[in-house]
């Protein structure tokens, strides 16, 4: 009983993920203007937060993908109705950072690059077609150091600082 019990939870969870794999990755390339990007930072638990949406050419928009960068360097992908995450740590010295499965097998890769200039990191998603969807992390800073000078000089954070110290934003030692 307990067999065809987990063999029917097997079946649902695989007819789930094919489905949101279709969701994700249509079969047709989307372009990188295809994809709505927006930034914000979250001074709650200090990190930037990005969400980027895919819109596919008729117009439908898919699974939202969230990204966020950590104090520590990491990034955390997260994707929308299956809330899986992937942690990839950020080196900044090498031009491939890393790559991290977010569905099972051969689904989805995420692969973060760095250009070598270093002014740039690109996220390139790769569907099980091998259609390729790349698009900058436009919104982020090039260290955590700089995302943290941006919360610091926010006119929101000064105008609490004028409010009184009990107000004030929270400090960071890195």
């Amino acid at each position: 009983m307990f067999q065809t019990m987990n063999l029917k939870r097997g079946l649902a969870a695989s007819w789930i993920a094919v489905c949101l794999t279709a969701l994700l990755f249509p079969s047709t390339a989307m372009p990188a203007s295809a994809w709505s990007v927006r930034c914000e930072i979250d001074k709650s638990v200090d990190r930037k937060v990005c969400r980027a949406t895919a819109v596919s050419d008729m117009g439908r928009r898919s699974s939202p993908l969230e990204w966020a960068l950590w104090e520590n360097g990491s990034v955390t992908l997260t994707i929308g109705l299956g809330k899986k995450e992937s942690f990839i740590q950020v080196d900044r010295n090498k031009p491939v950072l890393s790559k991290s499965g977010i569905a099972d097998g051969d689904t989805a890769l995420v692969l973060l690059e760095q250009m070598v200039n270093g002014t740039r990191v690109l996220v390139r998603f790769i569907g099980f077609k091998g259609w390729e969807y790349p698009f900058s992390l436009e919104g982020f800073k090039e260290t955590y150091r700089e995302m943290v000078n941006e919360i610091k000089t926010d006119p929101l954070l000064k105008e609490e600082e004028k409010a009184g110290p009990e107000n004030k934003g929270r400090e960071f030692t890195l």
